[in-house]
């Protein structure tokens, strides 16, 4: 009996080494290809830059930035809920409703998008009397609409089927890749050639290439059984259920975009390409928030639908460990060498060192917690997190208005750490509440679980 008992612990533990192990690797290899991009992407910026001029690449950014928004509405949320349903249907073996699901989020976005996009362009000839290149850029720009959400829509797929670093692989490495090659060879041979509509007809390409490749990898990845099953259709239900993942992804782009905006309507451009700058450090923690978020997310989701809550609580801790280091290393490498980070983009970004420690600070205090939003999402609570989401949303969008005419750069990130770490207090709160788990990196446990 001991015996048994003793065979039966033992074959537990390396099923959550095994389990840790996997994770670590999703994870490591996720943050691994967003830093290779976020590199190339740097690059391809300054170049950018160099070549189009401030009216140019402000033309270009402008572009990017406006129809990016308009790919909140045109997704509805489905490439998030995609995450959760995709691992649920394929831990149950519901091979009709997996191809019913895919097949319906593809025709319902690709719709939307559409419609979206020809309001956006009439709106934006209606509205624009400034400069016509800007308009013109706009409209090409639009054309990357339906690829850019449809793509949006494969990632979200693949991650439900646990292939997380090829999910990321079109989009975030062959695309920028791409891009900054079709770029050169024009600077090479046809430099004069080089302007803003000529930059945005080879995005728009690398964008059309990335998701022809996606499409090929979802294809092979998915199931032979999903193949050869007849789809079956709960419309009405998903449609119901991506409201709020559309909810939370809307309030994480206000969350994510508002200080810049409104640093550049009350201090001026100036300062808020200063503290875009500032953004691109902090956005490798973002970046291991959302590796860790996509290597454990299907991970939490199938472990919850066999009601295995043990198991969930184990990718949680497991989770917030690895989500606390990354976050730690990387926040304590910025605020040390923020000087010289600063420096690479010029003197006069030097301003934002201050703000770019804020924002490290922020992001390694709120990196635990917000896991606790991913453990909302993956087991049905969705509703939680919009509710936690759109709070501080609103908070930020105060704090930014009452702290930016009085410290600037500094009043945009106090405003949007203090909203980072009250989102994760909310989320946290609420996982206890319902399941009595808080990610965290100590790994301890809270009560006896629901």
């Amino acid at each position: 009996m001991l015996n048994q008992s003793s065979l039966i612990k033992g074959l537990r533990k390396v099923k959550t080494i095994a389990l840790r192990n996997s994770i670590a690797k999703r994870a490591a290899g996720s943050f691994a290809v967003k830093v290779i991009s976020l590199g190339i992407a740097f690059i391809t910026n300054v170049c950018l830059a160099r070549a189009l001029g401030a009216s140019g690449y402000g033309d270009y950014i402008y572009a990017i930035t406006w129809v990016g928004f308009l790919g909140v509405p045109a997704c509805l949320g489905l490439p998030e809920y995609l995450v959760r349903e995709v691992a649920v249907y394929h831990a149950n073996s519901d091979w009709g409703a997996l191809k019913g699901l895919l097949r319906r989020a593809n025709e319902m976005v690709l719709l939307l998008s559409i419609t979206i996009g020809a309001i956006g362009a009439v709106t934006a000839w209606w509205l624009n009397r400034a400069s016509f290149e800007t308009l013109v850029v706009f409209w090409l720009c639009l054309f990357s609409l339906p690829l850019g959400t449809l793509t949006a829509l494969r990632q979200g797929s693949m991650r439900g089927l646990n292939q997380v670093v090829k999910s990321d692989f079109p989009e975030l490495l062959i695309k920028p890749i791409l891009f900054l090659v079709l770029l050169g060879l024009l600077f090479v041979f046809h430099r004069p050639f080089i302007t803003v509509y000529s930059v945005m007809g080879i995005y728009v390409l690398t964008v059309g290439v990335a998701y022809w490749i996606g499409s090929q990898q979802l294809h092979a990845a998915l199931p032979v059984e999903t193949k050869q099953a007849s789809p079956v259709y709960h419309t009405n239900a998903w449609f119901q259920g991506s409201l709020p993942f559309l909810a939370i992804v809307a309030m994480f782009t206000i969350n994510q975009q508002i200080d810049v905006l409104m640093l550049g309507a009350m201090k001026g451009t100036s300062a808020a390409g200063i503290y875009t700058v500032v953004g691109r450090g902090a956005q490798l923690i973002q970046f291991s928030l959302a590796a860790v978020s996509a290597a454990t997310g299907p991970a939490i989701a199938q472990a919850y639908a066999l009601r295995n809550l043990s198991q969930v609580e184990q990718v949680a801790h497991s989770g917030a460990r690895m989500l606390f280091l990354a976050c730690g290393a990387i926040s304590t490498s910025l605020i040390v060498l923020g000087h010289w980070f600063l420096l690479i983009f010029g003197s006069e970004f030097l301003q934002g060192q201050a703000a770019l420690t804020i924002l490290c600070l922020g992001y390694l205090i709120s990196s635990p917690l917000e896991l606790s939003g991913l453990l909302l999402l993956m087991t049905g609570r969705e509703r939680e997190t919009a509710i936690g989401t759109g709070i501080t949303a609103g908070l930020n969008v105060v704090l930014n208005a009452l702290l930016i005419p009085s410290f600037g750069l500094e009043g945009a990130a106090i405003a949007t750490a203090t909203s980072l770490i009250i989102r994760g207090a909310i989320f946290s709160t609420r996982t206890y509440q319902t399941l009595k788990i808080i990610p965290n990196p100590l790994r301890f446990s809270l009560g006896k679980q629901q």
